[in-house]
């Protein structure tokens, strides 16, 4: 049985990074039925569909260069990049020359972002801000 995760509501109050891991957490369950058991140990033995990158400004180096290579090189079919500072998210796709943006969007756009295209991720939300139509 899949544990109860927190609704968007629910991560409203919270802010920044738990913000953020809660509403990715939500998405990445998602994925629960295509690897029977969460690996264990370090470093993780299988290569991930989908890593989402929490940007940070004392680490955007390491971030957008250093982990970006390593993924291509890896064949990580999605990379997105949430950057909190400017509360936008970048989505990108593998391809043999080099990872191809596919979206971008920031608050108050509502999107259907690749592996996810099956559902609504209301960019606010991610960032743990309400629209004001709520």
């Amino acid at each position: 049985m899949r544990p109860t995760l927190p609704t968007a509501r629910d991560v409203l109050a919270m802010r920044d990074r738990i913000v953020l891991r809660a509403a990715i957490l939500r998405i990445a369950m998602q994925l629960g039925d295509r690897v029977a058991q969460l690996p264990a140990g370090r470093p993780a033995r299988i290569r991930p569909d989908w890593v989402c990158e929490l940007l940070s400004p004392s680490n955007a180096k390491r971030d957008l260069v250093d982990k970006f290579q390593v993924l291509h090189t890896n064949q990580v079919p999605h990379y997105w990049i949430a950057d909190p500072v400017e509360k936008a998210l970048i989505v990108h796709r593998w391809e043999p020359r080099g990872y191809l943006v596919v979206l971008t969007a920031g608050l108050g756009e509502v999107v259907r972002a690749e592996p996810f295209e099956a559902m609504e991720l209301r960019i606010s939300a991610l960032f743990g801000i309400e629209d004001e139509e709520e």
